[in-house]
């Protein structure tokens, strides 16, 4: 080979050394670039094929109509009305609610979530049940979240919540003791979150 003849003709040590290390160097990329090229790796655009089972390694395009199982984990399993959830009067008199619900997903984290809300306003049955159990609906609000912007406008960055004044609260809610609210969040899966809350004043 040509390098041992060169290490051959120097007569220094130091240089017969440095021409070794050099050597074996090349010699090591040489059989790294033969072990890639001889093995699995593929280059950038390379076809790919179907495996055994008719099916393709390459992950599916977007939109295809064939959705993996993990397409989107951290959907909300969980609808919660947070305690700052209220009922408030204005200086004129007038009430609202100002609500505060919560997204958790399957781990518990609080997440943010496309979807549609709908805020039902009960008043509590003399057994306590409300929300349903009896009593009668007093007001419906449905709010459409599923527009990533208005998505974002309700959010509460602080509370980490979205937050809604819910206006034209009935006068004969004056009467009741203790009014029930409650929401139900529409993922845009079909899956149903409810949650109700007695609503303190």
């Amino acid at each position: 080979m040509a390098w041992a003849r060169l290490i051959s003709s120097s007569d220094r040590p130091a240089t017969r050394a440095v021409l070794c290390l050099l050597a074996l160097a090349f010699s090591a990329i040489g059989s790294a670039c033969e072990i890639q090229t001889k093995g699995g790796a593929r280059p950038a655009g390379a076809p790919v094929q179907p495996d055994a089972a008719g099916g393709s390694s390459a992950p599916s395009p977007a939109g295809s109509g064939s959705e993996p199982s993990w397409a989107d984990p951290f959907e909300p399993e969980r609808v919660s009305l947070h305690p700052l959830t209220q009922l408030v009067r204005s200086a004129s008199g007038e009430e609202s609610i100002e609500a505060y619900i919560e997204l958790f997903d399957r781990f518990g984290h609080g997440v943010k979530a496309l979807g549609t809300v709908v805020f039902e306003l009960y008043e509590s049955s003399p057994t306590g049940g409300g929300g349903g159990g009896g009593a009668d609906q007093l007001r419906r609000w449905n709010i459409d979240l599923t527009d990533p912007e208005a998505n974002a406008r309700p959010y509460d960055r602080v509370t980490r919540t979205y937050r809604f004044t819910l206006l034209g609260i009935p006068e004969e809610i004056r009467a009741t003791s203790r009014p029930v609210l409650r929401v139900r969040f529409n993922t845009p899966s079909g899956r149903q979150l409810t949650d109700m809350l007695p609503l303190a004043r």
